[in-house]
């Protein structure tokens, strides 16, 4: 449905998303328009869940995402990262709120706390248990 490109890292780092342009096979439009922001790796967490898996792990950006999935759990985030909530929130809780346990893990700078409280908001609200961990570097993801 889009990609989400990364540039650069740490401060350098810049992001950006684009879609398929239907008119132009082959071309990208470098915006999402309105295209619904669904939760990264939205296959695998559906097949999680008809396994009946029951703990996600949610982190700011897709990087950190797949650090966890290394490591063998259930993991996404949200498109745009913690910038993207309100915007992804309509298809993602959607998804987020079919599992009974959620794990958020912030990055440690202000956006990231806004992050994890609304997110853990949205997820009590659908009776979801959720935590929230601090990610393990205070630098955020680098």
């Amino acid at each position: 449905m889009f990609q989400v490109l990364r540039k650069g890292s740490g401060t350098d780092k810049v992001m950006s998303q684009r879609r398929p342009d239907h008119d132009r096979p082959g071309q990208w439009v470098f915006n999402l328009g309105d295209t619904p922001r669904i939760p990264y790796r939205l296959p695998e967490l559906s097949a999680e869940l008809s396994n009946g898996g029951s703990l996600l792990w949610i982190t700011e950006g897709e990087k950190s995402a797949e650090a966890l999935v290394r490591a063998g759990l259930v993991a996404t985030t949200t498109p745009g990262g913690a910038g993207g909530w309100r915007t992804a929130r309509p298809h993602c809780l959607r998804v987020f709120s079919r599992f009974a346990r959620v794990n958020i893990v912030r990055d440690f700078d202000d956006e990231g706390l806004r992050y994890a409280w609304d997110l853990r908001l949205d997820l009590e609200s659908a009776e979801c248990e959720v935590r929230i961990l601090l990610s393990a570097t205070t630098r955020g993801d680098q």
